[in-house]
């Protein structure tokens, strides 16, 4: 949407959403592609897992709008999408 020189002054937005792993991947996704799709804001971040306060490290995965859809859609689960964006650390 918007071609960003970050090096220069520059106005940003951040936002997290939370959904319990119960719920499944599926709410974030959407929101994602709702943002891109209507408004055109594309998140330059990644989705992370937390297993809760103090009870190991953070998981984190890439944020694919392509594959969002997909699971969306029903042509990938939610653990193949996690699976294949998974950011090794």
């Amino acid at each position: 949407m918007f071609d960003i020189d970050y090096a220069k002054p520059h106005y940003e937005l951040m936002y997290s959403l939370g959904v319990p792993v119960g719920n499944g991947l599926r709410p974030l996704l959407q929101v994602a592609i709702e943002l891109k799709s209507e408004m055109g804001v594309e998140a330059d971040s990644n989705i992370m897992l937390s297993p809760g306060t103090g009870r190991g490290e953070n998981l984190h995965f890439e944020l694919s709008y392509e594959d969002a859809k997909a699971v969306i859609d029903g042509r990938m689960t939610e653990e193949e999408y996690l699976e294949k964006h998974r950011i090794k650390g």
